[in-house]
Order: structure tokens, then C-alpha cells, then sequence
């Protein structure tokens, strides 16, 4: 998944996102040659089936919402 998320950034939102989430997910940095995103989101999907795939995917989605809501809502002034 390509992300306009920083390492920083993802480090900061993967602690307080689920660790039943983060453990198949791996960030790393996107080449240069890709204008779609600062870094890449990995998933390991070796060992899990599509329903598991999904509920990590839904999960990860609703915490990234989540946290942005939060983050946002604090630092209105």
C-alpha cells in the first residue's frame, strides 16, 4: 500500500494502532522513481486467509481514521 506517511509518522500511528494489525505490516520507503507515496506499507500475507486479510486491512484503515480524527481535533485553535 503506498502511503504519504513519513517512517516517523507510521512509527508514531502503528503504537497506538492494534498490535494484532501492525504485526503483518512492514513500512519501509518508497523508491524515487514512485510519485504515489513517501513510504510502501508491507503485509505479510503468507500465513493468513482472506477473511483475516480484510479484518487486518479494515482495522488498519478505521486506526489510521482514528488517530487522525484524534489528532486533528486536539490541535484545532
Amino acid at each position: 500500500i503506498y502511503t504519504n506517511f513519513s517512517k516517523g509518522e507510521w512509527n508514531l500511528l502503528s503504537a497506538q494502532a492494534d498490535k494484532n494489525i501492525t504485526k503483518y505490516i512492514k513500512y519501509t520507503s518508497a523508491p524515487k522513481a514512485c510519485p504515489d507515496g513517501i513510504g510502501i506499507l508491507l503485509l505479510n500475507t503468507s500465513y493468513i486467509n482472506f477473511d483475516e486479510l480484510f479484518n487486518i486491512l479494515s482495522g488498519l484503515f478505521y486506526h489510521i481514521l482514528s488517530i487522525e480524527y484524534k489528532y486533528n481535533n486536539e490541535n484545532k485553535g
